[in-house]
């Protein structure tokens, strides 16, 4: 990973060189051993075509077989995956996270359909408080309890060096912080950020060579429900748990809550991580709020969920799930540091693109 930071460091291509350096020496490898690179990253947040002329030589991918996903890192991991499935070797799975160079509210208008929907100025944050709304009126959910999602993800965050520099804060900053778009306060929101991050893939006998402890990715599971706002349910998070059947079903899980140590949620408001415990299975819908009551989604409770800080802490958009991933490796490596889940043998990271949650992909990790 490179370091997460709230404003440019350095030109994006340079970051995904520095993130595949250091992804290559934490593997011992050197860019002759990949078979293939595969990145993600959006041109219009990094404000350049065909980005990834620029990031896939950086990540060690001259003269190789390269793809290029348009989405969040955690998608490249997924079409990494069914490749490695196919016959490829050693991969390079890289995301770039660029929010510096672009006003991103106004980039992620550009997502909604431009005859019915940009005109009213939706973009991915009123688009998120349109859903956290609805979610609250069908459930009752409270604006406090939405603000201790909040405190404890940049609680959280503050320890984890891999994360922004983030302060901790109490539950009445969140809720006299300057109001987004209703019910969403300016903290409710995901933080901008810029961030790149590497994953060494392999296929199994490769991956016990390169590794003394190699994380397996389990099952993997994705979704996308209706592009139009007024054809979905905003009050549930039906693609997240579409993806999270999936992934449960291929990894044989019956009961999350018990058989994952660890979850990594790539959550787009403080709203969508409290509805993400009931998408994956971790409580009925509409009681998600008694988790984040309760405690047991904190760092030392019986569901850790986002020990890492979330995106709540850092967002660095289209690299947000990979960093997901790479926190839930880290912690099933025992190489989390102050954020490290004691014994975690078994982690789940997530990830939401699109208007309010539209296309969800879900990865299931263990270790032996």
């Amino acid at each position: 990973m490179t370091p997460i930071s709230s404003g440019k460091k350095e030109v994006f291509y340079d970051a995904s060189f520095e993130a595949a350096r250091r992804t290559l020496a934490d593997a011992r490898l050197d860019q002759g051993a990949l078979d293939q690179v595969v990145t993600a990253g959006y041109d219009l947040a990094c404000g350049r075509t065909i980005t990834n002329m620029y990031t896939t030589p950086a990540a060690g991918g001259y003269i190789k077989d390269e793809t290029r996903i348009s989405d969040d890192g955690m998608f490249a991991l997924a079409q990494a995956w069914m490749r490695i499935g196919a016959g490829f070797g050693a991969t390079m799975c890289l995301a770039y996270g660029v929010c510096s160079e672009a006003p991103m509210p106004l980039v992620s208008s550009l997502m909604f359909d431009p005859l019915f929907h940009r005109p009213f100025g939706l973009y991915s944050g009123n688009a998120a408080a349109l859903q956290a709304s609805v979610y609250c009126s069908e459930f009752r959910v409270k604006p406090e309890d939405a603000a201790l999602v909040v405190v404890k993800n940049l609680k959280q965050g503050s320890k984890n060096p891999r994360s922004r520099k983030v302060k901790p804060v109490t539950r009445k900053q969140v809720e006299k912080s300057p109001m987004s778009a209703w019910p969403l306060r300016e903290l409710d929101l995901p933080s901008y950020s810029d961030g790149t991050v590497g994953i060494i893939m392999a296929p199994e006998h490769e991956a016990k060579r390169i590794s003394p402890c190699p994380i397996w990715i389990e099952a993997v599971g994705w979704s996308i429900d209706s592009y139009y706002l007024g054809e979905r349910n905003l009050a549930e998070l039906k693609s997240l748990s579409e993806a999270a059947r999936r992934a449960y079903l291929m990894a044989g899980i019956k009961d999350p809550a018990k058989e994952i140590q660890v979850f990594e949620v790539a959550e787009q408001s403080s709203y969508y991580e409290i509805m993400a415990y009931e998408a994956l299975g971790l409580i009925s819908s509409g009681e998600g709020a008694k988790l984040i009551r309760s405690g047991a989604t904190e760092l030392s409770g019986r569901i850790p969920v986002n020990p890492s800080g979330g995106a709540i802490a850092a967002d660095p958009v289209a690299a947000t799930g990979l960093f997901r991933v790479a926190e839930a490796v880290l912690q099933l490596q025992g190489r989390a540091g102050k954020v490290q889940v004691p014994g975690a043998k078994r982690a789940l990271a997530s990830v939401s693109s699109g208007p309010a949650g539209q296309a969800s992909c879900v990865v299931i990790l263990r270790r032996d």
